[in-house]
């Protein structure tokens, strides 16, 4: 998920998300894997990712490589929370592989779209803080 979106930012949309998946008591291997897609590479943006539920964070420029990892070991997590048996390494990457390029078209339409409407970055920056507020509880 792109951090950077036009009406509402990526943390808001995985709290909501995430809180809509708890609100609906889905059991947490139900629960989506969200990836956290941003040019913004410091510590406290990887650790909003983590405290609103985002099980993984890539760097812009995406690079397929690691979006590829990112979602390896989100299938591993996802596989891990259900307790069953990991499929081969070859089918995840394949299926990582897949998704990538899926997710790598998904960013670029959400690029353009930031680019088209690119908002306030102070206005941003007070959205993730409320955001980082509501998941720890405070």
């Amino acid at each position: 998920m792109d951090l950077q979106m036009p009406n509402m930012d990526g943390l808001e949309a995985a709290y909501e998300i995430l809180k809509l998946c708890d609100t609906q008591r889905l059991p947490p291997d139900k629960h989506p894997r969200i990836i956290a897609v941003t040019a913004n590479v410091y510590d406290s943006d990887r650790e909003a990712c983590t405290a609103v539920g985002m099980c993984d964070f890539v760097a812009k420029p995406v690079k397929l490589a690691s979006l590829r990892e990112a979602l390896v070991r989100a299938l591993r997590s996802s596989q891990s929370a259900t307790g069953g048996s990991s499929s081969s390494y070859e089918a995840q990457n394949a299926a990582a592989a897949a998704a990538a390029a899926a997710a790598a078209a998904a960013a670029a339409a959400a690029a353009a779209a930031a680019a088209a409407s690119p908002g306030s970055s102070k206005r941003r920056q007070q959205r993730r803080n409320i955001v980082a507020r509501r998941a720890l509880g405070m």
